[in-house]
């Protein structure tokens, strides 16, 4: 069984945001094996409602293509496929968007609206200007 947490690093101490759910669950699992995960904040939710409204919507009504595959077409050109080794197999995985950190989220949604306006001649709007 899994909890996941999150919280803060403060002075070399990790401050949960429900102390009291923490608590309780290593109460109960008092004597196993315990793992931290660190990781950077992942891609926000109105990153993500842009990216489908303000990039993908419009790039799939000028190009023909639907969403998804307009989605599709976009990770296989910006984002970097990933190999996984299992025995003597080595599987090609495709690339995520929902992984990506919001720096990085950032940087994909820019070189998306750079070559739209190059390769597509189509001008993306970007409401934070």
């Amino acid at each position: 069984m899994s909890l996941t947490v999150h919280g803060k690093a403060v002075g070399g101490k990790f401050l949960p945001f429900n102390k009291d759910i923490l608590s309780s669950w290593l109460a109960k699992h008092d004597g196993e094996f315990v793992s931290v995960k660190v990781g950077e904040k992942k891609r926000s939710n109105q990153q993500n409602a842009f990216y489908w409204s303000a990039i993908v919507s419009p790039i799939s009504q000028h190009t023909g293509y639907t969403i998804d595959e307009t989605h599709a077409i976009l990770k296989e050109l910006f984002l970097k496929r990933r190999d996984i080794v299992m025995g003597s197999a080595t599987v090609e995985i495709p690339p995520e968007s929902k992984k990506l950190t919001t720096e990085q989220f950032t940087k994909y949604v820019e070189d998306i609206m750079i070559w739209s306006v190059q390769e597509l001649g189509l001008i993306l709007e970007d409401p934070r200007r």
